[in-house]
């Protein structure tokens, strides 16, 4: 999210998934970590 916030984006695209639904849910996953840390909207595909 740095570099959102360093180039004044207004908007973040990513996709989200995974191969191992297991992993992520111990572990947590990037779409959570991002969905929680960020204050620039985020437009995710899937």
């Amino acid at each position: 999210m740095s570099v959102a916030q360093l180039h004044n984006a207004d908007l973040v695209v990513m996709g989200a998934f995974t191969h191992r639904r297991i992993h992520e849910q111990i572990f947590g996953g990037m779409t959570d970590f991002m969905l929680a840390n960020t204050t620039v909207p985020i437009f995710m595909a899937r």
